[in-house]
């Protein structure tokens, strides 16, 4: 198992996090705005999720100016637009939006719509965090992990992959168990690192999976077991993960955990190769 070298951070978009009293006899304005909002969301028409969107935002109601950010973000109904998205996720984020905060962060971290500045994007992260959005107590562990905007600190990492972990994030699981595998900030126990590379990969992640698979094959952690391997191996490999492409043809070329087959160890490496996988190309 190697660590990242890098990482990157993707804007969520999510279903909406808009909340209201359905006890109430009526709504609001603004409630009504949202709620039209999302049932065309729901329904694809994102140029009118968007109008209805920004007619809630203008109100003040700060999860539609992230759901607005977001439509310009990701060109869902409106042109793609950075900056503008920056100017909806600062507002919400102003507001006390913890979502709004995130994505705020996300933009810092990655340049998008604002100058690169990872001191900014560490000070978003960390309110939001504090707010218990997990999405940032993972994205501030990777902040402490790489030292991005502030000074390395793998106990610190380790801290918020926990928090993150907790509340349910798959990604936070995975380097949590790279942690226990590496031993930075905590000290190196393959069985720990086993256990969140297996609660990861239930949670759909791919790494996780993928990490997993790594284990049962070398036995740390867990019982050598190719069969079990072969199956994570194939759940990463269906979800994109070109590492586990190339694992698997060599478990189908060798036969270990499945039946031999080099008809599928050459799908799995050529799947690999189209993937990037340097290891698939070689085969």
């Amino acid at each position: 198992m190697e660590k990242d070298a890098e990482f990157s951070m993707d804007m969520p978009h999510g279903e909406s996090v808009y909340k209201f009293d359905s006890s109430k006899e009526e709504i609001s304005e603004i409630e009504e705005f949202h709620l039209l909002a999302d049932e065309y969301y729901e329904k694809q028409d994102y140029a009118k999720a968007a109008e209805f969107y920004r007619k809630a935002a203008v109100a003040g109601d700060a999860d539609a100016m992230v759901q607005l950010g977001c439509c310009y973000f990701f060109g869902e109904g409106l042109a793609v637009n950075y900056d503008e998205a920056v100017i909806w996720f600062r507002k919400a984020a102003e507001a006390g939006n913890e979502w709004g905060m995130t994505n705020l962060a996300h933009a810092y971290r990655n340049g998008d719509g604002v100058p690169q500045d990872y001191a900014e994007a560490f000070k978003w992260y960390k309110e939001a965090a504090e707010l218990g959005n997990s999405d940032a107590m993972y994205s501030l562990g990777l902040s402490y992990y790489f030292g991005e905007g502030v000074t390395q600190d793998y106990t610190e990492a380790a801290k918020w992959y926990r928090k993150a972990a907790e509340e349910g994030n798959g990604e936070a699981m995975n380097y949590l168990g790279l942690l226990y595998y590496f031993g930075d900030g905590v000290d190196i126990d393959f069985t720990q690192a086993a256990g969140w590379f297996l609660k990861a990969a239930e949670a759909g992640d791919a790494e996780g999976m993928n990490n997993l698979a790594k284990a049962y094959c070398n036995g740390e952690g867990v019982a050598l077991d190719y069969t079990e391997a072969a199956k994570w191996y194939h759940k990463a490999a269906e979800l994109g993960n070109g590492e586990a492409m190339r694992a698997l043809g060599s478990l189908y070329f060798f036969g270990d955990g499945v039946t031999q087959s080099f008809e599928e160890a050459a799908k799995w490496y050529r799947k690999a190769a189209e993937h990037g996988s340097v290891d698939g190309q070689s085969k």
